[in-house]
Formats: C-alpha cells, structure tokens, sequence
C-alpha cells in the first residue's frame, strides 16, 4: 500500500503526510493547474471584449487563489511552497499589469 501512497488522489492530503511523504508532488500538481489558469487569464487580459480590472481580480481569485488556497493550512510550512508562490506571483503580475523585466532581475 505504502507504493502506491504518492499516486493516490485523496479528498484530504493530510493523509500523505501522515505516512511520511513530503508534500512536492501535491505542489507541483498545484504549480501546473495554477500556471494552465494563467494562460486563461492572459488570454482574457488581451482580448477585446470586456476585460475590465475588477473582472480580471475577480477571475484570478476564483481561478488561482482559491486552487492554492484548498488545504495550505496543511502544506504550508513544506520546504517546496516556493513552487507555488513563484506561480501566484505570476497572477499578481498578470492582474496588475506589470511584467518582469530580464534587467530588474539583475
């Protein structure tokens, strides 16, 4: 049973810590469902037919936040939330407006 532990799709993650396992799998599952969401709402932010600020907010919390939101009381001191901050990072970025430059990095 304990092989098949990281596979399994359970309502309640709190089982996996319990048995031991870290929480990166569940993050990077996380990353990539808020990263396709991203896609959806630069796809929205571009378009032409009624993309307004508070539409966009709107959008981004329903879509982003609240897939990050569900169960972080459980995983939020793991070692990989690095993985989904730089994701949600991504939203603010999109929702404001501002995009990264390769020069503020430096």
């Amino acid at each position: 049973m304990a092989t098949n532990c990281p596979t399994i799709r359970t309502p309640c993650i709190l089982v996996l810590h319990w048995i031991g396992h870290s929480f990166k799998k569940h993050l990077e599952n996380t990353k990539a469902k808020v990263n396709t969401r991203n896609n959806i709402l630069r796809k929205l932010v571009n378009s032409k037919w009624g993309a307004d600020p508070p539409t966009i907010r709107a959008t981004a919390m329903v879509l982003c936040f609240s897939t990050v939101e569900y169960a972080c009381s459980s995983w939020c001191r793991s070692h990989h939330t690095k993985l989904v901050d730089t994701a949600l990072n991504d939203t603010c970025r999109i929702i404001t407006g501002q995009h990264l430059s390769r020069a503020s990095m430096r």
